[in-house]
């Protein structure tokens, strides 16, 4: 990727980024339906935290991976992380993958009024486009007022603005703080507490040996640590509207693992919305081309 620009290398790694969390999201609807929503996401920090020790050790250890030059944000981040974290476990539990996905995709809504408000960004017009196609699509997917909100649809809704306001909040981190601090705080701050309501709800703390679990929370937990080990490096390098778009990317991979894995089919009204959504993200990202294009032509 070095001969790309920032912008164009923030965009490739947001799309694999989000590709290897729907993988883990597919793991995660799986075990819903064996386990306690609280304990699976207590299962699959604690294999996270597992396939991070040799990365960790591999990069200088813990204390680099938690030195930090902004700590306050950093456990800020790390709680809004676990609000995305319960909120997305029990929505995935409760709702179809691509149903979920669609309303989760109001994030981007709530990113740009937070972007604006709080890092003074200026929207292009055509990202302001993008945007508001992007979220009749979903307004077309949801059918709100017609088709009543259950606790799932409200759920991916509090995952949708626990998203934004942690994406908001990593762009107050130190640029010299290393990645894996973007990592290694929120399983930190997630373990504790999910590990605690787990017990309080007497579910067990640690997963029954089956080979079925096992292979589900190995997958999972090395698909998150993949996605969750880009999106920092990711964000840094796009503004924080055009990481909010490229979050449609999930619907397909939403709309795939459905169907072949759970045999969940997608309705016509969910589908034409993510027809919407889908195309405002390629035309985001076909106008954010050509804008790299004329910055390597005036340099």
């Amino acid at each position: 990727m070095k001969n790309l620009s920032l912008k164009t290398t923030g965009i490739i790694l947001t799309i694999v980024a989000f590709s290897f969390m729907a993988i883990g999201d597919v793991t995660t609807k799986a075990l819903t339906s064996y386990y306690n929503t609280f304990a699976v996401g207590y299962y699959l920090n604690l294999l996270t935290i597992t396939f991070l020790i040799p990365v960790i050790l591999y990069n200088g250890g813990f204390k680099q991976a938690f030195q930090t030059e902004s700590l306050k944000f950093h456990i800020l981040r790390s709680f809004f992380m676990l609000g995305v974290f319960v909120c997305i476990i029990y929505a995935l539990g409760t709702l179809p993958m691509a149903k979920t996905y669609t309303i989760i995709f109001t994030m981007p809504f709530i990113l740009n009024i937070l972007a604006m408000v709080i890092l003074k960004e200026k929207i292009s017009g055509y990202r302001w486009l993008t945007i508001i196609a992007a979220f009749i699509g979903v307004l077309i997917a949801l059918r709100p007022g017609i088709v009543p909100l259950n606790t799932g649809a409200i759920a991916a809704l509090g995952c949708a603005f626990f998203i934004a306001c942690a994406t908001i909040t990593v762009k107050h981190i130190s640029p010299n703080d290393k990645w894996l601090s973007f990592i290694c705080y929120p399983m930190l701050v997630q373990t504790i507490p999910l590990g605690f309501i787990v017990y309080l709800q007497g579910a067990p703390l640690l997963p029954a040996p089956s080979s079925t679990t096992l292979m589900w929370l190995t997958g999972g937990g090395l698909a998150f640590t993949i996605g969750l080990s880009l999106l920092p490096q990711a964000i840094k390098r796009i503004d924080a509207s055009i990481f909010g778009c490229l979050l449609y990317i999930s619907f397909i991979w939403g709309t795939i693992y459905g169907y072949f894995i759970f045999g969940d089919a997608v309705d016509l009204w969910t589908l034409a919305g993510a027809v919407i959504i889908i195309s405002s993200g390629l035309f985001l990202i076909y106008r954010e081309k050509i804008e790299d294009s004329k910055l390597l032509n005036t340099d």
